[in-house]
């Protein structure tokens, strides 16, 4: 008898595609919050750079593919800066909890 969960199948991520999300995610809440700016592009740059090496540690650089800081950093200052979402950013509020 099959259950739900044969009906999904689990398909590791590979590259650095899952790494740069999660980085993306927190440059994208930090850009909403203010923490950093998206007047300057080096600084969200040296942030995502900053938010890798976080995340990666001291994992050997050659063991998993890793994403490019600069690139990162125009995807986040693009996004955050496409009309539709200009229009909206004073009202875009980044993951804040509900529970406690």
């Amino acid at each position: 008898m099959k259950t739900v969960d044969d009906a999904f199948e689990y398909i590791e991520p590979i590259g650095a595609g899952r790494i740069r999300g999660i980085v993306l995610h927190k440059l994208m809440g930090e850009l909403l919050t203010g923490e950093i700016s998206d007047s300057d592009a080096t600084i969200v740059e040296l942030r995502a750079a900053q938010l890798l090496e976080e995340l990666l540690g001291q994992e050997d650089p050659n063991s998993v593919e890793r994403p490019h800081p600069l690139e990162m950093a125009r995807t986040a200052i693009n996004t955050i800066n496409l009309a539709d979402v200009a229009t909206l950013r004073c009202h875009l509020l980044p993951e804040i909890a509900v529970w406690s």
